[in-house]
């Protein structure tokens, strides 16, 4: 067999490849395995690896396991070193031939009599690749190392070489049936994906389609999320009987969400069937104004099965319709969850509940209520009734309202105590305050007054002639002041005070944080300059007299959100009142997060007070300027260097806020 062998490689070394390929077959022919046969021992027909590769099976377990056909139950095995040498020759030939199929024959020849040697995998591996079937390469590769996967990598050189051929192709790992993968994972993946690309998944093959729809991932479908897309404007729902269908595959209790934007249209039967068979219906929000039909949407009021509704978001013109008509806000469907719920989200403000007597139901649980818009913005909303009817309420917004009012006075002065004793955030956003209305003024006093506040954010823009407010914890504005309904604001646990475009002077601020910050509970806080009209040295005084105010805040370390706003300083970094700004944020420690903007400065001044301050801080976050885009590539290259995030506009505010304990 040497003979025949040593025979075979000279002509294959000459080229003579039909010449080397009979001396090879001879020689596996003259093995003592083939007990005397002369056509020689035949090849395992039963072991099919690229099937089992397929299917994702073991190659190495498919290629040790014995065989059931002719070659297994007559043939013993071989250790015959000249028999798999030939076969590896005959391989090789085959290969430089072009007949790749034939060689791969004689490579998983190879695999049958060794498989525990890499010899195998590594022909088996070099033809797949030859033959452009990367991913079959990188599986036999990967099914060489499993067979030696007790022996050590840098052990031998073809051992190595495995590896090697396996991390070339590794990126083929990454393809692989996610159905193979647990069931949590498999979910994990495709919640990624809405219900129309799930079901776009269906066309890859039956067997997703079933497990897509099976009780095993019924999880899939019960968050019924039809996303807006400025692409989908106007998009219908699906029919009813796919709908009828994602409701079955949710499994028992239908959807646990449902969330409906106002780019998709959708019929009354449509969310009739939703709703109703989603008993267990944990999270609802949805746009009610039917602007594609002549009949407009209503919440089911005739029935309480959904029992652990806890988010309810509702959009549409309730301003215009009374409470549950039709377009109208679905009130008798919420007060039917009202043991459960626990987050409210209106917008609009329902017309009943600007009434002399507020028809707002008791919603005992209720810890989240945010409010957009009333059409009067004339008559200021009523803030009593909203603390009856939501007692334990825990967070409180108030987003497009113009006026608030706190009348009756006389029961606040009775009742202040007991009002809202567990509330933590306070937000009020409004465009169009005016700083003489003393009604919304007094309310926002007293709001921010409670002492169990973590949170306040007061956004009241613009108003005309100073572009500024007047701090509304104390001042000439406060009508009830003198009343005594207001006490004195102590705010132990307050962990944040966003004031933009309302000053308050530094000893006020003082007095209204000092518990605040003795308890180092205080994080962010925003530092409005008093307004100037014209920018000149009179500017410039009033600034450093307002920033030296503040000395008591300097290097607090647990401060790490600041705002700074309208401040006027020499625009010369050199000049020592210039640099009074980047000084100041420097002896805070864990300052992370910067929020600047001044109508004093344009685009180079406040690039240099910038630049001034990204030298001597550690900000991981600067926003709420607006710079030309040359400019801003400036600036952003220096904070890159700096490990600091540069946003043009500052994020809205986090709603609900999450909440320490």
């Amino acid at each position: 067999m040497a003979d025949l062998i040593e025979s075979g490689r000279h002509s294959f070394a000459a080229k003579r490849y039909s010449e080397a390929s009979q001396f090879f077959s001879r020689a596996m022919k003259m093995c003592p395995c083939a007990r005397g046969v002369k056509s020689g021992r035949p090849k395992c027909k039963c072991k099919m690896y690229e099937r089992v590769a397929a299917r994702e099976g073991s190659i190495y377990r498919e290629a040790r396991d014995h065989c059931r056909c002719v070659a297994g139950k007559k043939y013993s095995k071989c250790d015959n070193f000249h028999h798999f040498q030939a076969l590896d020759f005959q391989a090789t030939t085959f290969e430089a031939m072009g007949h790749f199929n034939q060689a791969m024959l004689y490579a998983e020849w190879m695999l049958e009599l060794a498989p525990q040697l890499p010899d195998g995998y590594l022909r088996m591996g070099r033809i797949a690749r030859l033959r452009c079937k990367y991913e079959y390469a990188w599986k036999i590769y990967t099914a060489g190392i499993e067979a030696n996967k007790e022996t050590a990598a840098g052990s031998s050189a073809k051992l190595q070489k495995l590896y090697d051929g396996q991390k070339l192709f590794n990126r083929f790992s990454f393809k692989r049936d996610p159905f193979c993968l647990p069931a949590e994972l498999v979910a994990h993946v495709f919640s990624y994906l809405n219900y129309q690309e799930i079901i776009v998944c269906f066309r890859v093959c039956k067997p997703w389609q079933r497990a897509l729809t099976s009780p095993l991932h019924g999880q899939l479908w019960r968050n019924m999320i039809f996303k807006e897309s400025m692409h989908l404007f106007g998009k219908s729902m699906p029919p009813l009987h796919l709908l009828r269908k994602m409701l079955l595959w949710a499994g028992d209790g239908g959807a646990r969400k449902i969330v409906i934007t106002r780019s998709y249209k959708i019929t009354q039967p449509a969310l009739t069937l939703l709703l109703e068979a989603s008993p267990r219906l944990e999270h609802l929000d949805i746009y009610m104004a039917n602007l594609y039909a002549d009949d407009q949407l209503t919440l089911p009021s005739n029935k309480k099965i959904w029992d652990r509704l806890r988010h309810v978001s509702v959009m549409g013109f309730f301003d215009r319709v009374p409470v549950d008509l039709p377009g109208g806000f679905p009130q008798m469907f919420l007060q039917n969850a009202a043991g459960t719920l626990e987050h409210l989200d209106i917008t609009s403000i329902p017309l009943d509940w600007h009434n002399s007597v507020p028809s707002i139901p008791l919603f005992p649980k209720l810890k989240t209520l945010r409010m957009h818009g009333w059409k009067d913005y004339e008559t200021p909303f009523p803030i009593y009734p909203l603390s009856v009817a939501f007692p334990r309420l825990e967070q409180l917004s108030f987003h497009l309202l113009s006026k608030l009012s706190l009348e009756p006075v006389t029961i606040w002065r009775k009742e202040w105590e007991n009002i809202w004793p567990r509330l933590k955030v306070l937000m009020f956003h409004t465009g169009i305050t005016r700083a003489d209305d003393p009604r919304t003024y007094s309310t926002l006093r007293y709001l921010a007054s409670l002492n169990s506040l973590q949170h306040i954010h007061l956004d009241l823009k613009y108003i005309r002639d100073t572009d500024q407010h007047p701090d509304i914890f104390g001042g000439n504005h406060d009508l009830l002041t003198d009343s005594g309904v207001f006490p004195q604001p102590q705010l132990q646990d307050l962990r944040s005070l966003r004031s933009e475009r309302m000053w308050i002077s530094p000893d006020r601020a003082r007095t209204l944080l000092s518990n605040a910050v003795k308890n180092k509970k205080l994080t962010s806080f925003d530092i409005v300059f008093p307004w100037q009209k014209a920018s000149g040295p009179s500017a410039a005084e009033a600034s450093i007299r307002h920033l030296k105010g503040y000395d008591w805040l300097r290097g607090n370390p647990t401060i790490h959100t600041l705002g700074c706003q309208d401040f006027y300083f020499s625009f010369d970094p050199e000049d020592e009142d210039g640099r009074l700004l980047p000084q100041f944020l420097a002896t805070f420690p864990n300052l992370r997060t910067l929020k600047i903007f001044s109508k004093h400065y344009g685009d180079t001044e406040l690039t240099k007070v910038v630049l001034e301050i990204l030298k001597v801080t550690h900000l991981k976050i600067i926003s709420g300027f607006y710079f030309r885009y040359r400019v801003v590539l400036g600036v952003e290259e220096v904070a890159r260097s700096k490990g600091t995030k540069i946003i043009e506009r500052s994020e809205p505010p986090t709603w609900p806020i999450s909440l320490e304990q």
